[in-house]
């Protein structure tokens, strides 16, 4: 891995994943579970400016969009889950 950004990318899915399985440890199946996102919400905006280049749309640009696309639809969710869950509902609907 040559770029920065896929290094980035790995290393925040690496930190999102160890912080969803202390989430999950302590509290299984919450809504609290979308705070695992939130390193992506500093990685979302930085990848969206490095894609902003003038040469073209490459593979790498395309993949970078993608990347942004589903972190900010993920963001979305869990926003929405993190408000439920402050809000009193704690678990998701199929677990009573």
């Amino acid at each position: 891995m040559r770029s920065i950004e896929g290094q980035l990318v790995l290393a925040t899915a690496i930190v999102t994943l160890l912080i969803a399985s202390q989430i999950h440890k302590r509290s299984p199946f919450s809504r609290l579970t979308g705070l695992c996102h939130l390193p992506w919400l500093a990685l979302a905006p930085w990848l969206f400016y490095r894609l902003q280049t003038p040469n073209g749309v490459t593979m790498f640009h395309i993949w970078g969009y993608y990347v942004v696309f589903t972190i900010a639809m993920s963001l979305v969710f869990d926003i929405s889950d993190v408000y439920r869950h402050v809000n009193g509902a704690k678990k998701f609907a199929w677990r009573a």
